[in-house]
């Protein structure tokens, strides 16, 4: 009775950090495509360029081309969160495996994230800088904050 009581509660902390997890990948995202949709549509605006052109063209080729990086991470973080859930469901000890051997990799990833985005950020404040490198300072240091939870904050893997 208690081993089954035991394993409920893990159960339910898992549950509760999956749908943590998810929440601020989904988040994460928003802001970084806030910042894509900032940049293109001052590019849209300036050059007459269709929004979703403009968009599509600076996160693939332009200014913004670290923060499609950063929705790609977010995206992988979140898949590899689910099939190392599903894993668990049959092997733990291989849940525990991965959970290990891939926590320090995608932490780094996302520090480096973080740092440029805050460095992104602090050079916009120092300028004045406007949106064509995916919206203002102030979302940049948001998007960093929500990043460093991201990495401190929640077992992603």
């Amino acid at each position: 009775m208690i081993n089954k009581t035991e394993d409920q509660v893990i159960n339910v902390k898992k549950t509760a950090n999956s749908v943590v997890l998810y929440g601020v990948l989904a988040v994460n995202i928003g802001l970084l495509l806030t910042g894509i949709y900032s940049a293109g549509s001052l590019i849209s605006g300036i050059t007459g360029v269709p929004l979703f052109t403009a968009m599509w063209t600076n996160a693939t080729e332009g200014g913004t081309i670290l923060h499609s990086i950063g929705i790609l991470v977010c995206a992988t973080i979140g898949v590899l969160h689910l099939a190392n859930r599903a894993i668990g469901m049959k092997a733990p000890l291989v849940e525990k495996v991965a959970g290990i051997l891939l926590k320090l990799p995608v932490n780094i990833i996302l520090i480096m994230l973080v740092l440029y985005v805050a460095f992104l950020g602090y050079g916009k404040f120092q300028v004045g800088g406007t949106g064509a490198l995916g919206g203002s300072f102030i979302l940049d240091w948001i998007t960093a904050a929500t990043l460093l939870f991201l990495v401190f904050g929640v077992k992603k893997i």
